[in-house]
């Protein structure tokens, strides 16, 4: 028997977050009205970044400010208007006072862009920027995924309209805890690059996102990255045992940074088994087995010689693509787990495992 009054309540719910979503939009345009329409003065040495697939765009947007490239090889991370840019600033000061010796805040710099301090403009000393390690510099032609991270996109003091218009922008992070925010990716054959964009990104449902998403991103119709993945689905555990332990913040709407070289082969030819790729240290531990032989001095050597060559190449597939999490302006402190950004990162490991398992 059809619910004809549930069926009613859950309308009416549709209809007043739709409401909210349109007020929260109105709201918006209306402060851009009330913004510069002109682009500020780019800083010496600068350039607005290439290759940026989500985000603020330098000449788009409310304040048409966006991250720069500087000619030193860092990016310029224009800081927001309080109270999230001031939380962005204390973030990164935080985990870089060399002064801090908390062990979880060092553990944790590995994890994002390296950031070197406030950068100001003489041409425009209103604006401040964020000093950091661009993570694109040392690839020819990068290949650039970025995933918000969290089921829930929307921080502690969003309100109802925010709310709103944040659930409505991809349903499937609920189920997912993650969604894609664009990404691009060479094609080596046709040697251009094919964009991604967020309403691509949109589209894409739990059922399609990693054939559609990741499939793509790692190119799975053609030159598979195989190798890649493994050294990704590494990092990301690394991340998450960083999160299992952390009880100093929590992560609102902050993305994780995906870049590899499209132009660079991958050694493909030189993987190690599927079952132990998350450690090279099964390697290690089962030489010491061998070596422990009736005679004691069987093939000791040349398996030695075999695995210090795996690890040469693991390090050389690892230095070839970036993992880390960016974008802080809505991090809070909080003393419990941060089950909101660790659901998405399990549900991300376990997705590129299916996507490694059905490619091969």
């Amino acid at each position: 028997m059809v619910n004809i009054r549930g069926m009613v309540v859950l309308e009416h719910n549709i209809f007043i977050a739709w409401q909210h979503a349109c007020t929260y939009n109105l709201k918006a345009k209306q402060k851009v009205m009330s913004l510069s329409h002109v682009a500020p003065a780019l800083p010496p040495g600068t350039k607005p970044l290439a290759n940026q697939v989500a985000g603020h765009k330098y000449g788009e947007g409310k304040s048409k400010l966006g991250c720069l490239q500087h000619i030193d090889g860092t990016i310029l991370k224009p800081v927001q208007y309080p109270p999230k840019g001031q939380r962005e600033v204390d973030f990164y000061q935080t985990v870089f006072n060399n002064e801090n010796t908390e062990e979880i805040l060092q553990q944790l710099r590995c994890h994002v862009p390296q950031f070197f301090g406030i950068f100001e403009s003489a041409e425009n000393p209103k604006i401040k920027y964020l000093k950091l390690e661009n993570l694109m510099y040392k690839f020819s032609q990068p290949c650039v995924l970025d995933i918000k991270m969290g089921k829930v996109t929307y921080d502690p003091e969003a309100p109802p309209e925010k709310i709103a218009l944040e659930l409505a922008k991809f349903p499937p992070a609920i189920n997912l805890g993650y969604q894609f925010s664009g990404m691009q990716v060479f094609n080596p054959e046709q040697k251009k690059i094919v964009k991604y964009d967020k309403y691509y990104c949109k589209k894409l449902t739990e059922d399609t996102i990693i054939k559609q998403g990741f499939g793509k991103f790692f190119m799975i119709d053609s030159n598979f990255k195989r190798s890649l993945i493994k050294v990704v689905i590494r990092k990301l555990k690394s991340m998450k045992d960083w999160f299992l332990k952390q009880r100093k913040y929590a992560f609102y709407a902050s993305s994780i940074l995906m870049v590899y070289d499209g132009d660079k082969k991958q050694e493909e030819d030189c993987e190690m088994d599927y079952k132990s790729y998350d450690g090279i240290q099964d390697n290690v531990g089962h030489i010491a087995d061998n070596e422990r032989t009736v005679n004691g001095t069987a093939n000791s050597e040349n398996e030695r010689t075999n695995v210090s060559a795996k690890m040469d190449e693991e390090i050389i597939v690892d230095e070839n693509i970036e993992v880390k999490m960016i974008d802080f302006t809505h991090v809070f402190h909080s003393s419990e787990e941060d089950q909101n950004y660790l659901f998405g990162l399990e549900n991300l490991i376990h997705h590129l495992e299916i996507l490694l398992q059905d490619g091969s």
